[in-house]
């Protein structure tokens, strides 16, 4: 099944909105090295569309000197469609930057991007995409407007801003988990992808979203070949509340 997009006619059902913040504590092997953060920003106008500015950041503490990362990625979901317009990436890893934007065409079947390393001219690339392509960021917003239910596969194109794949999500169980925010009912999902390099999973990734109208990750778990990763949920300011439409 496709992740689902709210239908277009009336107030959008969603359960998230602008204002909605989700901190997480990112744990290497056991130890925590960092923090991302996930908020939903007020309506604005990007690529010719009405869009909430989703920002992720992403930092490792500043003794961390393995790998440092102060990344920061604003994807722009388009609420009253069900998937995002495009990105903003700016890239701050192991002392490298790089800048990439990407727009998603839906109508025309394809991705602008451009990229650069710090100091480089932007370079303009075209993708040709699923016309229902989103980026990870969209298809984790997109998810959490499915209602799940155990036993549910849902698979959604998604595009990283160099490569396309199905992303498959399969809804394995219902269970009661104890979390920094106190014990909480939810779904773990297992989610397929194909991510390269140092980011490549050995195998699936575990998400848990909370059993309730917001659906909010609360916890994510990779086997990466760099390691396991785990992200924990540990503040969390819900946003305007459109769950009901």
């Amino acid at each position: 099944m496709l992740f689902a997009a709210p239908a277009l006619a009336g107030p959008t059902p969603s359960a998230f909105g602008p204002g909605e913040q989700s901190t997480y504590a990112v744990s290497y092997l056991g130890v925590v090295v960092g923090e991302a953060q996930v908020t939903v920003g007020l309506d604005m106008r990007q690529f010719d569309q009405n869009v909430w500015p989703v920002l992720c950041t992403a930092r490792t503490m500043p003794e961390w000197t393995v790998f440092p990362v102060n990344d920061r990625y604003v994807s722009f979901w388009n609420p009253a469609a069900g998937y995002n317009a495009g990105s903003d990436f700016f890239v701050d890893e192991n002392k490298k930057r790089r800048r990439e934007r990407v727009r998603l065409a839906h109508d025309e079947a394809r991705a602008f991007v451009t990229r650069a390393w710090e100091g480089d001219p932007m370079k303009p690339y075209t993708y040709e995409l699923d016309s229902t392509t989103v980026d990870v960021a969209g298809a984790t917003l997109a998810l959490r407007n499915i209602p799940l239910e155990v036993g549910a596969v849902h698979e959604r194109p998604v595009f990283t801003g160099q490569v396309s794949f199905t992303m498959r999500a399969v809804v394995d169980s219902k269970l009661t988990i104890d979390t920094p925010l106190g014990r909480r009912e939810v779904f773990k999902v297992k989610v397929s992808s194909q991510f390269s390099g140092q980011l490549a999973a050995k195998r699936d990734l575990h998400v848990y979203f909370t059993a309730d109208a917001y659906q909010v990750p609360v916890r994510f778990e990779a086997d990466l070949l760099l390691g396991q990763v785990t992200a924990e949920l540990v503040r969390y300011e819900p946003g305007r509340d459109l769950t009901k439409g």
